[in-house]
């Protein structure tokens, strides 16, 4: 069977030239299926790796025959009230591949920038309920590992491995791994609530296949999916990459005027639950934080542990002492606590009054 190959841009750069234009995307078609590769600087950082969907009423992951293809240039500039810069500039180019399988379209839209290559599918048509996505990413065995085993509230360390060692288990976004000297960041962009959120399964010699959280993702009318993203560089240009946030919407949110993001003081690795539930521990956080200008303390789980906190809590007077020294108060709050408007009619009004000094 001949292969189709369809590079991302209308020009191959030579490999001599490829680190300056920064990471490239491959998108290759082969009896019916579909991959992407990423190369960076002349070497091969993301071998060709499947892409795809399947939903209730299509498998958009094989029988597929290539249908054309387009591109466009972008760039936009966007201000954000805090990260890695305020003023942001984003140029990439953009690769749409369609595909067809029998009455089903399905396109695959590329992104190239310099920081990283991104990609989503989008069906343009009805076809239910997704039920799973073909995507994966497979890394060179000898490459460098850095994964977090997965769990739901996120809270697990990220630990060294290589890809052919790693142990084949689920692990969260984002990942990290090092290619001869070139890194690649794993992870998701633009997921909203409509659809499910993602992790990494290792399925044994460097390939994590991806795993939505949800058996079926409800779908009415088109789809657009979050981008599956990976920033590819230096370490430096890892670190430094707004990559996901040029890839998410617009904000919804018109009146940003109460958002006020700064440094805070968390003290749950000073000790844990216990030290939540000590006033004179936390006055001495507020008082590390005055002298340092930072402008929030974060009290975390375990301030309201006595059944009766409401009346008990020591929070109002926190909140007094760090007011006295230009000092907010973050307090935690587990979700199943406000997850209806029932709970936060409840549980939020409490929080607003001490807020206020009540």
């Amino acid at each position: 069977m001949a292969v189709v190959a369809l590079v991302a841009g209308l020009v191959v750069v030579p490999p001599a030239q490829a680190g300056s234009r920064g990471p490239q995307a491959v998108v290759s078609a082969s009896g019916g299926t579909v991959t992407l590769a990423v190369t960076h600087g002349g070497r091969t950082v993301l071998r060709p790796s499947p892409v795809g969907i399947t939903t209730e009423r299509a498998d958009l992951s094989s029988g597929l025959t290539p249908a054309g293809r387009s591109k466009r240039a972008i760039f936009e500039r966007y201000r954000t009230t805090s990260g890695k810069k305020l003023d942001r500039t984003v140029r990439a180019t953009e690769t749409t591949y369609r595909f067809t399988s029998g009455a089903n379209r399905l396109n695959l839209v590329v992104r190239e920038s310099a920081d990283g290559v991104a990609y989503r599918y989008e069906l343009p048509q009805d076809t239910g309920a997704v039920t799973g996505e073909a995507s994966a990413f497979v890394l060179p065995a000898d490459s460098a590992a850095w994964l977090a085993k997965f769990r739901r509230d996120y809270e697990n360390p990220f630990l060294r491995y290589t890809t052919g060692t790693a142990e084949q288990a689920e692990y969260m976004h984002p990942a990290l791994f090092e290619v001869g000297g070139t890194f690649a960041l794993i992870t998701e962009s633009d997921v909203d609530g409509r659809y499910s959120g993602g992790r990494l399964v290792h399925t044994g010699g460097g390939r994590f296949q991806l795993k939505l959280w949800d058996e079926k993702v409800a779908v009415s009318g088109a789809l657009k999916t979050p981008w599956r993203t990976m920033i590819v560089g230096s370490l430096a240009t890892v670190t430094e990459s707004t990559l996901v946030d040029d890839l998410a919407p617009k904000s919804r949110v018109r009146d940003t005027s109460w958002i006020k993001p700064g440094p805070a003081v968390w003290t749950w690795l000073a000790g844990g639950r216990s030290v939540q539930q000590d006033l004179t521990r936390q006055k001495e956080f507020v008082d590390y934080a005055a002298a340092r200008g930072w402008p929030y303390v974060v009290v975390d789980a375990g301030w309201y542990d006595d059944p009766n906190w409401r009346r008990t809590s020591f929070i109002p007077e926190l909140v007094r002492y760090a007011e006295a020294r230009r000092v907010g108060i973050h307090t935690w709050v587990r979700f199943s606590s406000v997850d209806t408007a029932e709970k936060r009619a409840d549980y939020l009004p409490w929080l607003q009054k001490w807020a206020c000094g009540g």
